[in-house]
């Protein structure tokens, strides 16, 4: 993973405002649910990120994919075996000319239930120095193993409370979010002359949350950026809403989830059949090793 750079202090964050700065719009989804489900430990689940430095260029590129798509138009990937042929096709061709930033964890559920304690280690390298984000453990009234951390940085206090089979995601989504953010970073700053980056990250709205209590949002802000280090905010797409963006990481999740779930079947063939896939190096699964996460390129 990416090494994060020096922890920037207040002084020079407040001096930020007058460099150049560069956005990052990230999109996500995960299939097939956004949490872990109890005794489900053999399901896989998978979240895409796709990265859009540029609005312009991914507007285009989306534009020459609908045009390929029945209706000409994106659909949600669920229960539609045709479409997901016609996708997987036209993916195939749009993916050689403008190769997306795609990137993309899956796991199995007994790995992260099992890992949580190498989860937590592996979040703390995006922490404070010298820091340790610790979570408090208890069992609600009905049984349920509950997690919840608190921590005070620069904005203010702030609760991060969840069962354990979403803060196992929220973590982990937390980490790879993260991880995208300082690369991209770098390479603005070594690329484009910028000098800092702002991230815009949206997804749909996460499970249990509503219009007006968006409790696993909050979590999740607080828990990408621990020690306000940069810009970010995190939105949720209003529901029906299906903007392209969403619906292009929609597709890549099923898909990818699908493909891992049988790496000998017609999913995995239709997506190692696209031209040039094999540079999609962004797509880990996780593995639980000598009680450690390790991290595997799928697509080798």
């Amino acid at each position: 993973m990416t090494p994060r750079p020096a922890v920037m202090t207040r002084q020079a964050m407040s001096a930020d405002v007058l460099r150049r700065r560069a956005l990052l719009v990230l999109f996500s989804d995960a299939c097939p649910t956004d949490w872990l489900v109890n005794g489900q430990d053999d399901r896989w689940h998978s979240i895409v990120f796709v990265a859009i430095p540029w609005m312009a260029t991914f507007d285009q590129l989306m534009q020459e994919l609908g045009a390929l798509l029945p209706g000409a138009r994106l659909r949600r990937w669920k229960g539609r075996p045709e479409y997901q042929r016609r996708f997987q096709d036209a993916f195939g061709r749009i993916w050689p000319i403008y190769r997306p930033w795609i990137n993309a964890v899956s796991f199995q559920e007994r790995t992260m239930r099992k890992g949580k304690q190498a989860l937590l280690r592996r979040y703390n390298e995006y922490t404070d120095v010298g820091r340790s984000a610790g979570f408090a453990e208890w069992t609600d009234t009905q049984g349920r193993a509950q997690m919840r951390h608190e921590f005070v940085n620069f904005s203010g206090h702030h609760r991060a409370e969840a069962p354990e089979n979403v803060m196992v995601v929220l973590l982990t989504m937390a980490w790879f979010a993260a991880d995208q953010y300082w690369f991209y970073r770098e390479k603005a700053i070594a690329d484009g002359g910028c000098e800092d980056l702002d991230l815009r990250w949206i997804s749909d709205r996460l499970s249990g949350d509503t219009e007006t209590r968006r409790v696993s949002e909050v979590a999740l802000r607080s828990l990408v950026d621990h020690d306000s280090l940069f810009q970010v905010s995190i939105e949720s797409s209003p529901k029906g809403a299906n903007q392209p963006g969403d619906l292009l990481v929609d597709n890549l999740a099923g898909w990818f989830n699908a493909a891992i779930e049988d790496p000998r079947g017609d999913q995995m063939q239709a997506l190692r059949a696209v031209p040039e896939i094999s540079v999609l190096s962004g797509w880990k699964d996780i593995t639980l090793e000598d009680e450690e996460l390790k991290l595997h390129p799928v697509l080798t």
